[in-house]
């Protein structure tokens, strides 16, 4: 049966329906859960294309050539890093990921996506039983342990995995014309209420900011692009306007949360190790190993060790990588954007939505190294391209 349905080229479709509904129901209480869904769906969904059109299912072109870029950028930050063993030894991990991710852009991988999507509009009812049981794990935990225990703060990663993969599926429900904004409001209101399942403050800033982009770009999509082009050079900026903000206004800054406090005064100083390096960085992983006591140490309340990473992505770009990684993502966000803009009019506000909110959760959130970040992002984008016509 197994190999009947191979070879009508329904496995790969069978597999892709099925990770999307383990990562939405599931994936919604186990954050971890994606990695391992994103990896072994997109291996999977590849070999069973490759066995029933007897050709191997290579990821696209660009995203080979991405890869060759990273490989680069790896490449040279072990040799500049302060612990080349440790730095190779971070790389390697990346590589076992984001190789097998990479299989998402698969145009066959996307043909098979194609050919799932009647089971698409299911996937509510997988994450309404997803929602359910994580807001019933939320109640206990919060009663068991209080809101700020990690057990209540790992909850809240599923959650902010999902808020990325649910603006192209909101596609899916709520096709957007340009110009007309009433089903747009009504999927967009549905995205807000989501957010009562999660205390995460840094999920709630991504979704109100993707929120206001994908009703700006139905609006007025020029402005919009402009927006999204200006918030991404000011995010690749942001080390070096976050140490001026300390300088300047520290004493309105301790007046912030304790976990934001503590993020703002490890920019602050990873930011001057930056300026120590700032071409090809101090080696992937390296953040941990960096001084944080100069030059402002004494006037943090929060900070008071290295940490293994910024929960900024942008900063640990500029920590690990340098300009020169600084410049490869450069190059990633220029091909997104013009993909957002290749959009068909009816995606192009939850296009919109989708790289706001990852852009903003990785300013305030995260290691550039988890996988199931990753595995996210990879799934939305797949999405995105499924749903897009076959040129784009």
């Amino acid at each position: 049966m197994v190999n009947k349905a191979v070879s009508k080229g329904a496995g790969a479709p069978v597999v892709i329906g099925a990770v999307l509904a383990l990562v939405l129901s599931l994936g919604l209480i186990e954050g971890g859960l994606w990695a391992a869904a994103g990896i072994g769906g997109a291996v999977l969904a590849a070999l069973f294309m490759g066995y029933q059109e007897r050709v191997i299912a290579w990821p696209a072109r660009p995203v080979w050539i991405a890869l060759g870029c990273f490989v680069l950028c790896g490449v040279l930050s072990s040799g500049a890093s302060l612990d080349p063993k440790g730095a190779f030894s971070t790389f390697l991990k990346s590589l076992s990921f984001l190789v097998p991710l990479a299989l998402w852009s698969s145009p066959r991988v996307r043909e098979a996506g194609r050919r799932a999507l009647p089971f698409f509009p299911k996937l509510n009812g997988f994450f309404i039983i997803g929602a359910a049981a994580l807001l019933s794990s939320l109640i206990v935990a919060t009663g068991l342990y209080g809101v700020e225990d990690p057990a209540v703060t790992k909850l809240n990663r599923g959650l902010s995995y999902a808020c990325g993969l649910l603006w192209p599926l909101a596609g899916v429900v709520f096709p957007v014309k340009a110009g007309k904004g009433k089903r747009a409001l009504v999927a967009l209101s549905l995205l807000v209420a989501i957010l009562l399942l999660t205390h995460s403050r840094a999920t709630l800033l991504g979704v109100v900011a993707g929120v206001g982009a994908a009703l700006a770009m139905a609006r007025w999509p020029r402005l919009a692009m402009a927006g999204i082009v200006a918030g991404i050079v000011a995010a690749l900026a942001w080390p070096f306007v976050i140490n001026q903000g300390f300088v300047y206004a520290h004493d309105l800054l301790y007046k912030v949360s304790g976990s934001w406090l503590h993020r703002i005064e490890i920019w602050d100083y990873l930011s001057y190790r930056i300026l120590e390096r700032p071409w090809l960085g101090w080696g992937m992983g390296a953040t941990k190993l960096l001084d944080w006591t100069i030059p402002h140490g004494a006037m943090y309340w929060a900070n008071a060790f290295p940490v293994s990473h910024p929960h900024n992505i942008f900063v640990q770009l500029w920590v690990e990588f340098g300009a020169v990684g600084v410049a490869f993502a450069a190059g990633i966000f220029a091909a997104l954007v013009r993909s957002l803009w290749d959009l068909a009019p009816s995606l192009r506000p939850w296009g919109a939505g989708a790289l706001t909110y990852f852009i903003v959760v990785s300013l305030c959130a995260y290691n550039l190294w988890t996988d199931s970040f990753w595995a996210a992002i990879s799934l939305t984008s797949f999405l995105f391209a499924v749903l897009s016509p076959r040129r784009n």
